[in-house]
């Protein structure tokens, strides 16, 4: 399949895959199928060059707890809440399992005396950035 802007806005929406801005970085996609997403984005030929870090708070009245402020879930009850640490960045030559590793071993930070993790926290959740064309929006996308 071609890597076409068709066939990348078809794939958002089948893994309920949310862009935070208007292009195609900060991708947030769900614990439930980032990892699908990752492989079938691999598979198409896009190029994930780093991930970001989102809590999700599935009531939009409940408080951040470690994260800042968002969007609101275009795909489910909620909201979610920037994480503000770092940026990975992903390597060209990594592979599907190289990533959903880093992602599933991701140690973001200590807040108040706890571990974030996305092994022990819950509302930790990816966001993938990809290297597309820049002309290439995605504000259209849920209009």
């Amino acid at each position: 399949m071609k890597n076409t802007k068709k066939v990348l806005d078809k794939l958002l929406l089948k893994y309920k895959a949310q862009p935070v801005g208007s292009s195609y970085i900060d991708i947030i996609v769900s614990r439930l199928n980032y990892q699908k997403f990752i492989k079938e984005i691999l598979e198409n030929k896009y190029k994930i060059r780093a991930i970001s870090w989102w809590e999700y708070i599935p009531d939009i009245d409940t408080p951040n707890t470690y994260g800042m402020c968002g969007p609101t879930s275009k795909f489910y009850d909620g909201k979610f809440a920037e994480a503000p640490y770092q940026i990975d960045d992903i390597e060209e030559t990594k592979t599907d399992k190289d990533i959903i590793n880093l992602i599933e071993n991701k140690v973001l930070c200590e807040y108040h005396n706890e571990i974030i993790s996305f092994k022990n926290t819950q509302s930790l959740t990816p966001a993938i950035w990809l290297d597309v064309d820049k002309k290439w929006k995605s504000r259209d996308l849920f209009r």
